[in-house]
């Protein structure tokens, strides 16, 4: 079992953001603390949401009397997504700054997952560009990011229309460990993941699936921080969270919302259904 922070977007109803990633963390056994960058009645997908925005100043406070505390000195782990306000990447920053040197000197391993939420392919970029440009020095900061191809190519500059450019485009950022979703399958019909780490490759390929409600990117960062975590095994860990994430699209198809709770015994596979393919340098 281990200790995670969550910094997210947290809706009432639904599956997105901290509403995914919290309780699939904790159904794999670990604890969690969460605090949302913003508040939404739903999803923007569903039609306007009601939106409310933590004040930065609020979030700083309620991170620091949870230090005060000492409930966050064994913080194993960071997990974040969308961020609403250019300061709440500040004082995301200086937290993870100061939780990596606390362990460093208490000799404790600490991971930093960032899901750099910017856009996608068909809308581009949906954020201010103030959460853009801070995005890029927030994910510096990362041991394992999790973006999309368009996030990977904005934050990297380099285009990622194949294996080889979404590689290179990995590599470019010097981050331990970076998991490309929704990156270039081997053949039509398929869906991929890739991880790329300093000396190895691997992509695991799943079957694809129309129609999928929002929220399977939140929910693949918080399988694999959850598996990696446990195992410290970084393909094993991408074989359970691409199986997981897989079963919860397939048991969602056509659904407003990811079928989290009714189908969360899949949240732990017993073995991967999907094999590995362990890319060539």
């Amino acid at each position: 079992m281990a200790n995670i922070l969550c910094l997210s977007s947290q809706v009432a109803r639904g599956h997105v953001g901290n509403s995914a990633a919290v309780f699939t963390a904790q159904r794999l056994g670990h604890e969690v603390m969460a605090l949302p960058t913003t508040l939404l009645s739903h999803h923007p997908g569903h039609g306007k949401p009601a939106v409310q925005v933590t004040d930065p100043g609020f979030l700083e406070a309620a991170l620091s009397s949870l230090e005060e505390k000492g409930w966050l000195a064994d913080c194993d782990a960071v997990l974040t997504g969308y961020f609403a306000h250019p300061e709440q990447l500040d004082i995301a920053a200086s937290f993870i700054a100061r939780r990596r040197k606390e362990a460093a000197t208490n000799k404790r391993p600490f991971l930093y997952l960032c899901d750099p939420i910017l856009g996608d392919e068909d809308t581009g970029l949906y954020v201010p560009e103030n959460i853009a440009s801070g995005m890029r020095a927030l994910s510096a900061l990362a041991d394992i990011l999790t973006p999309n191809p368009f996030e990977l190519s904005h934050l990297a500059g380099l285009p990622c229309e194949d294996m080889a450019q979404t590689r290179a485009a990995a590599y470019a950022l010097e981050t331990p460990y970076v998991l490309a979703t929704s990156a270039p399958p081997p053949e039509p019909g398929l869906a991929a993941s890739v991880l790329v780490a300093p000396s190895h490759a691997w992509r695991c390929s799943t079957p694809f699936i129309e129609d999928v409600p929002k929220g399977t990117g939140d929910l693949m960062s918080a399988l694999f921080l959850s598996h990696f975590l446990e195992t410290n095994k970084p393909a094993h860990s991408l074989a359970l969270a691409s199986d997981a994430a897989a079963a919860i699209i397939a048991a969602s198809r056509g659904a407003e919302e990811l079928r989290l709770i009714a189908h969360q015994e899949v949240l732990r596979p017993k073995t991967p259904r999907f094999e590995l393919e362990e890319l060539q340098p």
